[in-house]
C-alpha cells in the first residue's frame, strides 16, 4: 500500500478535478478510514462464521 500520503493526494486530485473545497481533505480521509477499518471487521468476522461452521461441520460429522 502507498500509505497514507498517496490517499491524502489522490483525495485532493479528485476534489480539484471536480471543482470541491480543498478544506473537504479532511473529511474525506476519515470517511476512507472508516470504511477501511468497516471493510477489515467484517472480512474478519466473516472468515472466523466461516471457520465456525467448518469446525462445528467436521466435529457433527466425525
Amino acid at each position: 500500500m502507498g500509505g497514507p500520503n498517496v490517499d491524502r493526494n489522490l483525495i485532493e486530485l479528485l476534489l480539484d478535478s471536480r471543482g470541491l473545497p480543498m478544506m473537504a481533505v479532511d473529511d474525506v480521509e476519515r470517511s476512507v478510514t472508516f470504511n477501511r477499518i468497516d471493510w477489515i471487521e467484517r472480512t474478519v468476522s466473516f472468515i472466523a462464521t466461516h471457520m465456525f461452521a467448518h469446525l462445528l461441520g467436521l466435529t457433527l460429522a466425525g
